[in-house]
């Protein structure tokens, strides 16, 4: 009889070495990820999307993108996501309402605006619906990432 450990070429193997590493970290103070922190993008412009993900995805991410609040709430109700990136302006109605929206049932996960709307104004309105940042389109994309980390990483 062959063990599950060796099963499957080895891959039984590889996760359980994973998985005692995952045990040893936690006891030793550091954790292992393994799976990947799923972000949702929402966007009405498709070149922002594009974007948003390939950046991020480059930066060890997995992104679902939508361009529509409606589209957005769905995904938001029904799956899990680690961090949602919105932007201010779509068909079917604002990023503030669609802030509001998922504060009804999420009270916890962040919420990074991307925008181009630059006024201080706009940025206040966002924090005060429920966002956790308020970034400018246009600006260094490299901020994008080092919010993205700062709100996802470990222990956070």
């Amino acid at each position: 009889m062959v063990s599950p450990i060796f099963d499957n070429g080895g891959a039984g193997l590889i996760k359980a070495i994973f998985l005692s590493l995952g045990r040893f970290g936690s006891v030793c103070g550091f954790t292992m990820q393994l799976t990947k922190r799923h972000i949702l993008c929402v966007d009405a412009h498709e070149d922002i999307c594009f974007m948003l993900s390939t950046l991020l995805q480059g930066s060890d991410y997995k992104i679902t993108t939508t361009r529509r609040i409606d589209h957005a709430l769905e995904h938001a109700r029904n799956e899990r996501f680690d961090l949602f990136i919105i932007g201010r302006w779509f068909l079917d109605g604002t990023g503030l309402e669609l802030c509001q929206k998922i504060r009804e049932f999420d009270s916890g996960t962040p919420i990074i605006f991307y925008s181009a709307d630059a006024n201080e104004a706009d940025r206040q309105e966002a924090l005060g619906a429920g966002a956790q940042a308020y970034l400018i389109e246009g600006g260094d994309i490299s901020e994008i990432v080092e919010t993205v980390n700062r709100f996802l990483s470990p222990g956070k």
